[in-house]
């Protein structure tokens, strides 16, 4: 542990400005009035970092499932629930988070003069995702074929290049600061009761084309683009040139650690950066497997 530092920070916006000895001169803004804090009795800790929140969800043994609480759940209830979780955020040291964050609700925790006081949140509107239609939740029993089941919908659906910019442009507008895209996604979820095995496979959404377009479409407004993937992808997706305007790469199956790590460095190549945000239940996998392999290569 480091002692005797001395931190400074901006009381206007909580940003952290200068961490320096306490022999050392201090760092002072010109013209701003210093208020010290002796906090030598505690341990300090910057504040964490949360890019996969889902503030309008709750516990599943409170509402049973997703679906149940996109549909059923009022909107004033869940907003009552969201305004808590951003509370509890903050008080158990997040000051940085980012994803399913709406836009009004940021509104009442920014400023000077905040409703109730939360982290900085980096809005994510809905996915974008190329699927059949009905293929994406909330999914109706009755009307197999809709988007929706009365009006509430989920992801952003999307065919074709200029549909893909359309819907890109649209989020942008709307206030979102990063367009997330699903690489791949359960496409024939529809025929689970028949084809289990076959409908739990994830089929790639995207041709190069579209991909391409919904990838880079962010850039030109200096918007970071989400790309989700949830296993490798097959060889038909190249990729291409896009791997240098990936902005974040969340994945949740440890497999894919070869893909996004050669698209960190390429990105690295030309100086932009490149974020890769690993799920905790890939993490987990990745130790399981191994531990798996560890434990086969002992076999005589």
């Amino acid at each position: 542990m480091i002692t005797k530092q001395v931190i400074t920070v901006n009381k206007e916006i909580g940003i952290i400005l200068d961490v320096r000895s306490a022999h050392e001169q201090l760092y002072l803004i010109p013209g701003a009035e210093a208020e010290v804090v002796d906090l030598n009795h505690l341990a300090v800790l910057p504040g964490f970092v949360d890019v996969h929140v889902h503030l309008f969800l709750h516990r599943y043994s409170e509402t049973p499932s997703w679906q149940d609480q996109l549909t059923k759940d009022s909107l004033a209830e869940r907003t009552l629930r969201a305004s808590v979780h951003v509370r509890r955020t903050l008080l158990a040291g997040f000051t940085m988070c980012a994803f399913d964050v709406d836009v009004g609700l940021r509104k009442c925790f920014v400023g000077k003069v905040p409703i109730i006081h939360g982290s900085r949140y980096y809005v994510v509107n809905r996915a974008i995702v190329l699927v059949p239609t009905g293929a994406y939740g909330p999914k109706s029993t009755i009307y197999p074929g809709t988007e929706s089941i009365e009006g509430v919908t989920s992801a952003e659906v999307v065919d074709g290049c200029n549909v893909c910019i359309r819907a890109v442009r649209r989020q942008i507008g709307a206030g979102a600061d990063c367009i997330k895209i699903y690489a791949d996604y359960r496409g024939r979820s529809r025929i689970a009761d028949a084809a289990p095995i076959i409908a739990s496979r994830n089929l790639i959404n995207f041709n190069d084309e579209e991909l391409e377009a919904t990838i880079t479409t962010p850039h030109m407004w200096s918007q970071k683009s989400l790309f989700m993937l949830t296993h490798p992808l097959p060889s038909q997706l190249s990729f291409g040139s896009i791997q240098t305007s990936l902005s974040m790469v969340e994945n949740s199956s440890p497999t894919i650690t070869t893909t996004t790590s050669n698209i960190s460095k390429k990105r690295t190549e030309r100086a932009l950066g490149s974020l890769l945000l690993p799920h905790s239940t890939s993490l987990r996998r990745e130790r399981s497997s191994r531990r798996g392999a560890s434990a086969h290569s002992r076999r005589p």
